[in-house]
């Protein structure tokens, strides 16, 4: 979900971001930003003539297995208008944790942060994947003052981000067992205790959203979006997004359904073609 926020941020919004990977490596998250740009819907005549369906899996870029019809279409067609300066894409810093430190705090998130913004100011948002991995100013010998320290200092960033110009801050957060489990029992429907070790997290957000997928509606290529907290209006209605899980990009936000994702199946239209 996060990738597909940057993603989106740098395509059509052409907005720059960074997105801190502190869970996996680079060339994993640049892997999967190729997959999504490969459905792109403006390669769609190209697929057509090369017969290629409505994007690469993730699975083959990543393992090596692109048939030799499916390479060119990413190395030709795909990679090159990445790249192409006339898209006016914006640009997506992938950082990762600095090996030579054993800890990441938000004062070193917010330092690179601000060296990467003073020489791009296009940067709209920031993303921590995820807030769990990062240290703590203080040492505490538990989990949740750990973690409320750390998401205060975000909430904190991303006020007074630049000299207070502010900054949109998107802090992944898990999901306590317990609540994966009573979800299960609610129709994929969380609430605001369900999020794991800290109280923070409820405070000094200004939007908790959650993501549901079970059984069902992986195979009807489905994810359930739902706003826990709006802190400026009232929380959207949840609401189903059309996603292809092999290339793990959402296309659509609009007018689908699980009824009608079951009825179409794997022929769901995403608006690719």
């Amino acid at each position: 979900l996060s990738i597909n926020w940057h993603y989106n941020q740098a395509v059509y919004y052409k907005h720059s971001s960074i997105l801190y990977s502190l869970e996996m490596p680079y060339k994993q998250v640049r892997n999967i930003f190729m997959a999504m740009h490969t459905g792109h819907e403006k390669f769609a005549p190209i697929r057509k003539a090369l017969g290629i369906g409505k994007c690469l899996e993730y699975e083959k870029i990543r393992d090596g297995e692109l048939s030799a019809t499916e390479e060119e279409y990413l190395t030709q067609h795909v990679l090159p208008d990445w790249i192409d300066p006339n898209n006016n894409y914006g640009a997506i810093y992938i950082e990762v944790a600095d090996p030579d430190k054993t800890d990441f705090t938000v004062q070193d998130l917010r330092a690179r942060s601000e060296l990467l913004y003073s020489n791009d100011p296009s940067i709209r948002m920031i993303t921590v994947d995820h807030a769990g991995l990062m240290q703590s100013r203080g040492r505490y010998g538990g989990t949740t003052e750990r973690l409320n320290e750390v998401l205060r200092d975000l909430k904190r960033m991303a006020m007074s981000f630049n000299r207070g110009m502010g900054m949109a801050i998107i802090a992944l957060f898990q999901i306590s067992r317990e609540g994966y489990k009573a979800a299960e029992k609610n129709g994929g429907n969380y609430n605001l205790t369900h999020l794991s070790y800290a109280n923070e997290a409820e405070r000094s957000s200004d939007i908790v959203t959650a993501g549901w997928v079970d059984t069902e509606l992986r195979e009807s290529n489905l994810v359930k979006i739902q706003c826990l907290k709006a802190r400026d209006t009232a929380p959207f209605e949840p609401f189903y997004s059309g996603v292809l899980w092999s290339n793990r990009r959402i296309y659509t936000t609009t007018d689908v359904t699980v009824a009608t994702a079951q009825k179409t199946g794997d022929d769901i239209d995403l608006g690719l073609e």
